[in-house]
């Protein structure tokens, strides 16, 4: 990974002067000693829509270049810290719009510390924790976890269906509310994965919808939810900055 030498070095990597087209700021006393302040997190969004009506759904919670500011948190050995408060602020965000399903991804390593900023009484029933494909985890330990936010009403997507770990074992053991698919351009293999999630009771969120001819063969297939920049481009959340002590 490139070493950053100072704050402005790593600002101008997440968010450029000359484009907008990045949502994360971020500098921290962990990253940068001889700065004080914590963190600025800026958050934005993206729709979650019904492919019949176009009509919103929900919203997915998302930080542009995630990977490059998840990779330097985990250096610095705040990443489930940093999660702590993108999962309050989503928390929040479901509190305000309980019309909405709210969806927050979850790392692995939110999962292996187990916890979340709330009580299992304080679930609620349309915020829905993304856990992601792309990392190992203990789907049963998990499971075991979450059943008392998910008694109260919490739901549960598995991300990326299809192209991580031991994915069907996984489902047997979280029984996932939603299923999220990315579009594939596999016509048979994403049937099956939507066959697969029929079984599972799972409803399915197809993502990466990007062209008019994508959107109507998922309108043909019956997926329940789409997503992606045929409906919708991420955008900044209002009120977007989460500053973090």
């Amino acid at each position: 990974m490139r070493k950053w030498q100072t704050q402005e070095d790593f600002a101008s990597l997440i968010w450029p002067r000359n484009s907008l087209d990045m949502a994360v700021a971020l500098t921290s006393p962990s990253l940068f000693p001889e700065k004080r302040g914590g963190f600025v997190l800026a958050l934005w969004h993206q729709r979650i829509v019904d492919p019949v009506t176009g009509g919103q759904v929900g919203l997915e919670i998302l930080l542009h270049h995630a990977k490059e500011v998840l990779e330097i948190t985990h250096s610095a050995g705040t990443l489930v810290e940093t999660e702590q408060y993108i999962l309050r602020e989503a928390w929040k965000r479901a509190r305000s719009s309980p019309q909405l399903l709210v969806f927050v991804n979850v790392t692995a390593e939110t999962m292996a510390a187990e916890r979340l900023p709330f009580w299992p009484e304080d679930s609620p029933r349309n915020l829905v924790l993304e856990l992601t494909e792309s990392r190992s985890f203990d789907a049963e330990k998990v499971e075991r976890w979450l059943f008392p936010y998910r008694e109260q009403g919490l739901q549960v997507a598995l991300d990326d269906f299809g192209t991580g770990f031991n994915q069907f074992e996984r489902c047997s053991y979280l029984r996932p509310d939603f299923l999220k698919i990315n579009w594939m351009g596999h016509e048979e293999t994403m049937r099956a994965a939507l066959s697969f999630a029929k079984e599972m009771l799972s409803r399915v969120i197809l993502e990466r919808v990007a062209t008019e001819r994508q959107a109507e063969w998922a309108k043909r297939q019956s997926v329940g939810l789409v997503q992606g920049y045929f409906y919708h481009r991420p955008e900044p959340l209002s009120p977007s900055v989460v500053m973090i002590p």
